[in-house]
């Protein structure tokens, strides 16, 4: 009985940890889901007042490209973070 009592408080401890860094985690997370759609506001707005810019529209096109890659690279990295 003694043996069982001295596991108790690390196993708490190492569950407060865990929990610790999963609202850490969902923390982070969140930040960056944010300041996703902070940009993404960023560039529809700037897409609008471009107007008939073609060269400032295909630029607006690439960082879109760009931010759809770098949105699965992140729910990937999510994913495995996770596992």
């Amino acid at each position: 009985m003694k043996r069982s009592h001295r596991l108790w408080p690390s196993m708490g401890k190492t569950v407060a940890d865990l929990t610790d860094q999963v609202k850490a985690l969902t923390n982070e997370r969140d930040g960056l889901k944010e300041r996703v759609g902070d940009r993404d506001k960023q560039l529809d707005s700037l897409k609008q007042t471009a107007g008939d810019n073609e060269a400032l529209q295909k630029q607006i096109k690439q960082l879109q490209d760009d931010n759809k890659s770098a949105s699965k690279e992140y729910k990937s990295k999510l994913t495995s973070q996770a596992s």
